[in-house]
């Protein structure tokens, strides 16, 4: 492999590179291109690129004094052995992949672990009746699910210091909703929710919850919506999507009911690390108004898509070190009413996208936009690594569990 570089340093400024868009590819590999394109600041889409191309866009931020070639190296070659070709970047290299870190991060963990039921003794739950008794209280409690759970219809109100916890290959919820209604410090972990015909999971003025390891499929509205300033959220290690595409409202996860609802305003800090937005998925993967939202080590593969990731009135969005592969607008505002959402997009990778402008309120944007720093310590895995980690790791079933 040969690395071409560039006769000139790129800028500079405050201790955060800006790569200009190079004139011929950095990088080529034995078969296929891998083109790596940088924002100066400006839109500088490139729909003429060839459809098997990468292409990473947006800003690095590095620690004052680094190399911007060794930083680069290191962030783009570190997993993937540095002779993967795109179609192949998803496969370990000759160096062993990162090991997952199933440790707490995130906004729901700002200024201690959310503890859900704690060290309160286990109960084993076995039917509707016995969940929807005892995950109703404020009293703290660990229930561990067992088997498959026939809502019929019915949602489960889970209270506050709970933790729900799937056994074995992960506890099936048919037909039903989980619904968190002003509850607080709640853990939703090992869980399979399907076919509800409202949302699969439902935060309402909730607080401090942490969802992981989950999987949400085929809910009439969204998989996991957040509403009514719900806020201090950590989605995880989750798997999202659609098996049935004869239902048009395929939504994933909304932040905020409404251009209305104010409840929201301050609220809806959330973020989404590691989660698999997987086939069926068309839109709000997710959508965020009045949220400060951190995105980062997700996998998008949903062919078919209309956008990823929409940022909306008030809404700050923080999109770090994904890869995205197969999908339309990976990121995209909308303007409505209110100050206008922001973007902040950097470390991501690309593969077969498109970015298309449906016109109307909608605008595609290159994603420089100055936004919140994460208030927790947080450490990505090297975004060409996502595909093989959250592909073997994400979803009900796997991964280590609280209890």
């Amino acid at each position: 492999m040969r690395i071409r570089t560039r006769p000139f340093p790129p800028k500079f400024q405050t201790g955060v590179h800006k790569f200009e868009e190079p004139q011929r590819p950095l990088w080529r590999y034995p078969s296929g291109e891998m083109k790596l394109l940088w924002s100066d600041g400006g839109n500088r889409f490139r729909p003429d690129l060839a459809a098997t191309s990468l292409r990473i866009l947006g800003t690095m931020r590095l620690p004052a004094g680094v190399p911007w070639c060794l930083a680069l190296l290191g962030w783009v070659g570190a997993g993937a052995g540095l002779g993967l070709n795109p179609a192949q970047a998803a496969e370990p290299g000759p160096l062993a992949p990162p090991r997952p870190n199933f440790a707490p991060v995130g906004f729901a963990h700002v200024g201690a672990p959310v503890t859900g039921g704690g060290g309160s003794e286990s109960i084993r739950v076995r039917s509707v009746q016995e969940l929807q008794a005892a995950a109703g209280t404020d009293e703290p409690r660990v229930l561990l699910l067992e088997g498959t759970f026939e809502l019929r219809r019915q949602s489960v109100r889970v209270g506050s210091n709970k933790t729900l916890l799937g056994g074995g290959e992960g506890a099936v919820l048919l037909g039903g909703a989980l619904y968190l209604r002003n509850a607080t410090n709640v853990i939703l972990r090992n869980l399979i929710l399907r076919d509800s015909p409202e949302d699969g999971i439902s935060l309402s003025g909730a607080r401090r919850v942490w969802v992981d390891h989950c999987t949400v499929m085929d809910c009439g509205d969204g998989l996991i919506d957040l509403t009514h300033g719900t806020d201090e959220v950590t989605i995880s290690w989750c798997r999202f999507g659609y098996q049935n595409l004869k239902n048009s409202h395929r939504l994933a996860s909304l932040l905020g009911a409404s251009d209305r609802d104010r409840a929201c305003e301050g609220r809806l800090r959330v973020t989404y690390h590691h989660n698999w937005w997987d086939a069926g998925c068309l839109e709000r993967m997710p959508s965020v108004r009045f949220g400060r939202v951190h995105v980062f080590n997700n996998y998008y593969r949903a062919p078919g898509n209309r956008y990823c990731i929409r940022s909306r009135l008030f809404a700050e969005c923080r999109i770090e070190f994904n890869w995205f592969e197969d999908v339309r607008n990976p990121w995209e505002l909308m303007v409505t009413t209110g100050d206008t959402g922001r973007i902040f997009a950097a470390g991501n990778v690309e593969v077969n996208t498109r970015w298309e402008n449906p016109g109307g309120n909608v605008r595609l944007v290159s994603g420089t936009d100055s936004v919140f720093a994460p208030p927790y310590p947080w450490q990505p895995d090297p975004p060409q690594w996502i595909p093989w980690l959250v592909t073997n790791h994400a979803g009900a079933g796997r991964g280590p569990f609280a209890r």
